[in-house]
């Protein structure tokens, strides 16, 4: 069987390369595979042990957000929609290399990650993966949704596009109730299955019990979900209350680190204004690096899912920092809502965090031990995709 994967395999954000990977490891069980990128640039991917090359660097997306605003207000939406399908930028359709390697396919399956949401009202990302989509079903080819989150959405006509294109699947799975919900509000299609991150079933590397002596701590550049200046400054006063009261109450150290790489300045700044011996900024540049890191911590207090997802699999003990639903959505998987706190609330949450963060080191053995129970259930959650890659086979 001949498998064409389309997933994130471009891009600064290690958590869609481990998607992407993960996928692809799990399909070749069933049969050669190709990778394409869910991207601009199919044909290219980036390296998940040296992410550095695709780098933007947060002013560039912060402008870009910046631009897209003012065109929309100044009623531009109908020439950035016509841009959006161009040749350059949606190959879809045009590029003879792409339609060769799906025209190849017996089964092309479209995965991983938040591929459609739309967080301002004059946004189609569903275009984009209708795009992918009808490349293959033009050819007869089947095409399965595998592991997909959905939404935010800012208007009910959004979601409701987003579902119109993801019937057109031969079966599709989510990896959270949240994004399962999104997609039963309009549609009552039997094809839809609950799955879980695949991210969760990477292997385990880091295990032990040992006492490490740090605490990882991750945090999410506002900036990037479209906060503005004022919001992007509390923030991270926010987080330098948040560390400085670490600091205070343990005597671990603490490494600031994200799987993103445009969280980078913000973390570098937050180093500075701490300016203690006991706090520096780790690099993390691929999955390498990252596990290398792991291995150091006791606790992971992270705002990035898959920071979350990835030290859990290595079943290192997690405090949660939402700022997305997606992050609740990995609390409730994880049968742990008592160890996720909302960044809004982030200063009167401060002691609450701290009594977590004691609780989690002090009974690491008991933790670490429930985790182990807790991901082989999850990892079962996955085998419903591999289910309908062979009803596909058959």
């Amino acid at each position: 069987m001949k498998i064409v994967l389309i997933s994130f395999f471009r891009s600064a954000n290690l958590g869609d390369l481990l998607i992407a990977r993960t996928l692809a490891d799990a399909l070749e069980l069933h049969g050669a595979t190709t990778r394409l990128s869910y991207s601009s640039s199919p044909l290219h991917s980036s390296d998940i042990e040296s992410m550095g090359a695709d780098f933007t660097p947060v002013n560039a997306s912060v402008w870009r957000s910046v631009l897209r605003r003012w065109a929309s207000r100044l009623g531009l939406d109908p020439l950035l929609r016509r841009a959006r399908t161009h040749p350059a930028i949606n190959p879809w359709r045009d590029d003879p290399e792409v339609a060769r390697c799906i025209g190849d396919a017996d089964l092309v399956v479209i995965g991983g990650g938040n591929l459609i949401f739309d967080v301002d009202p004059w946004t189609r990302s569903w275009e984009f993966f209708d795009s992918a989509l009808n490349a293959a079903r033009g050819r007869g080819i089947p095409v399965i949704g595998m592991c997909l989150g959905i939404g935010p959405f800012a208007t009910d006509e959004q979601n409701l596009n987003a579902v119109r294109s993801l019937e057109k699947c031969a079966a599709v799975s989510f990896r959270d109730r949240r994004s399962l919900e999104l997609y039963r509000r309009y549609s009552s299609a039997g094809n839809a299955h609950l799955s879980v991150d695949p991210v969760f079933t990477m292997p385990l590397v880091v295990g032990g019990a040992g006492e490490r002596g740090v605490i990882g701590v991750n945090f999410v550049d506002m900036r990037l979900a479209g906060a503005g200046p004022w919001v992007a400054m509390k923030n991270r006063r926010r987080y330098c209350e948040l560390i400085a009261a670490i600091l205070r109450r343990f005597t671990n150290d603490i490494v600031l680190f994200s799987t993103d790489l445009n969280d980078y300045p913000l973390l570098f700044d937050i180093d500075r204004r701490v300016s203690s011996p006991r706090c520096r900024v780790a690099k993390v540049d691929g999955r390498h690096s990252l596990l290398t890191l792991y291995a150091s911590f006791d606790v992971v207090v992270a705002a990035r899912m898959h920071a979350l997802i990835t030290s859990y699999a290595q079943l290192i003990p997690v405090v949660g920092l939402a700022w997305q639903s997606k992050v609740r959505e990995f609390f409730d998987i994880v049968e742990d809502d008592s160890s996720v706190f909302e960044c809004d609330n982030l200063p009167a949450e401060i002691p609450n965090i701290l009594e977590k963060i004691h609780q989690k080191i002090e009974a690491r053995h008991e933790e670490r031990r429930e985790m182990t129970i807790r991901r082989k259930a999850i990892e079962e959650r996955f085998l419903v995709n591999h289910e309908l890659v062979a009803s596909v086979q058959l």
